[in-house]
């Protein structure tokens, strides 16, 4: 239930009130965080005025990050970009034990 995975987030106008909105709709409350494949400047804007609320591009985002917000709000852009970014081939190190 923290993390909640939308198919955009991106708002009509720049409004703080219709980003809260939306917030509200997701049970996304503060301390919340905002991940996206690219910022968008309206919800960037609109994300500004509200305490404990922070928007990130998922190439800045980090373990830290992800621990200090409650709920943290994703694009699916932003999951397959991360799934890139953390998900590179996994190589089994010479003479590893398998349990």
């Amino acid at each position: 239930g923290a993390l909640v995975v939308v198919a955009e987030l991106t708002l009509e106008q720049a409004k703080t009130s219709e980003l809260l909105g939306m917030l509200d709709v997701l049970d996304a409350g503060a301390p919340a965080m905002l991940v996206a494949a690219e910022p968008d400047k309206s919800v960037v804007t609109a994300a500004r005025n509200i305490k404990r609320l922070k928007t990130l591009p998922v190439s800045l985002l980090n373990t830290l990050a992800l621990l200090n917000h409650r709920k943290v709000v994703i694009t699916v852009d932003a999951v397959r970009k991360a799934e890139e970014i953390w998900g590179g081939a996994r190589r089994r190190r010479r003479g590893a034990r398998t349990c």
